[in-house]
């Protein structure tokens, strides 16, 4: 939320709705940054996780893995 021009807006609705405007901007305000920065917070610290054995899941499972030859150097079986 960038914030611009409010108090102008609040003004307007304090002139056509009453007094309720200066309870209800201020708290949409607040409660906008607060939801905005858990959302950018979340966002960063699920890039930054490490999860060391999803990684090794995900290597044991790719689908490069299955076109390479068994780790003992064994010819594969043939399917017939």
């Amino acid at each position: 939320m960038t914030c611009d021009n409010w108090p102008w807006i609040m003004w307007d609705t304090y002139n056509a709705r009453g007094s309720s405007a200066f309870v209800l901007f201020p708290l949409i305000i607040i409660l906008g940054n607060f939801v905005a920065l858990n959302l950018f917070l979340a966002i960063l610290l699920a890039n930054f996780a490490d999860d060391p054995d999803a990684k090794e899941q995900a290597k044991r499972h790719s689908v490069a893995d299955w076109h390479m030859a068994p780790p003992d150097g064994m010819p594969r079986a043939r399917v017939a």
